[in-house]
């Protein structure tokens, strides 16, 4: 089941481990692979949640869960079947723009068959974007795809696999959904679009403001680059000797530069 991901722009070498399986493709938008995909629902924009819910409570009824699993793994879940059942099958198929009958076609497409689930960033670009994914842990939970070979959730892994960052240090965090900008003398952006990307922009922007002075070290004009006091222009990946680290593979590859620019330096 690939959920808000498209490994045949993402993560391309993924593509020979897809071959010879029962593709489900779950994305607003109509990939390449949902077009050739033995089943594709086209959820709603934000409906991801609401599916996610319709698909456990159908499994529930079709008595799919795995009541070993559940027993020795998981905590609550009397409390989790009676939320998805509290919520009316007409409000979960509205929400999500996938009707019982799609649904119903996916539960006989996986029912007994080992099962991954493969996510991407397209799930949790909403302010509640950690409650979809909680969501759809939870409906591989109820099947007990865990802890079995072939079966489980993935989400983006470590991306520095195998690599030891010889600047990484421990510092002072803060919780970047609620942080609030104006509080800071000195904001430095590097690499991120928050006055488009993060929950709640027009709170972001206000923030931004009135921040004491906002620097923006990045690849491209965007709204945060707009709000700065100053831009320091980066080297994009052609433009600079560097490592490629794992995404989504295991493996760190040396990138050679190629070609010189007169602008710009690297993030190093």
């Amino acid at each position: 089941i690939l959920w808000g991901r498209n490994p045949s722009v993402t993560n391309s070498h993924m593509l020979p481990a897809l071959k010879g399986k029962t593709i489900i493709v779950i994305d607003p938008y109509k990939t390449d692979l949902a077009k050739n995909a033995d089943l594709y629902l086209q959820v709603k924009p934000r409906g991801d949640i609401y599916l996610s819910m319709l698909m456990s409570r159908m499994a529930y009824m079709e008595q799919m869960e795995d009541c070993e699993f559940i027993e020795k793994r998981c905590e609550n879940f009397d409390y989790f079947i009676d939320y998805v059942n509290s919520k009316p099958i007409v409000m979960l198929e509205n929400r999500s723009g996938i009707s019982m009958v799609e649904v119903d076609k996916l539960l006989s497409k996986i029912k007994g068959k080992r099962v991954s689930i493969l996510v991407g960033v397209g799930v949790q670009k909403y302010i509640f974007g950690h409650s979809v994914l909680r969501a759809i842990d939870s409906f591989a939970s109820m099947l007990g795809l865990f802890g079995k070979e072939g079966c489980g959730v993935g989400y983006l892994g470590n991306s520095s696999y195998g690599f030891n960052s010889p600047f990484k240090i421990k510092s002072k965090t803060v919780s970047l959904p609620i942080v609030d900008f104006s509080k800071y003398d000195l904001v430095f952006i590097q690499g991120a679009n928050p006055a488009n990307q993060m929950p709640s922009s027009p709170k972001v922007k206000e923030g931004l403001k009135k921040a004491g002075f906002v620097v923006y070290f990045g690849l491209y004009e965007n709204e945060t680059s707009a709000m700065a006091d100053i831009i320091i222009p980066a080297k994009n990946f052609f433009e600079k000797d560097d490592v490629r680290l794992s995404y989504a593979h295991h493996t760190v590859v040396k990138m050679n530069k190629v070609h010189d620019i007169n602008y710009g330096i690297s993030e190093y």
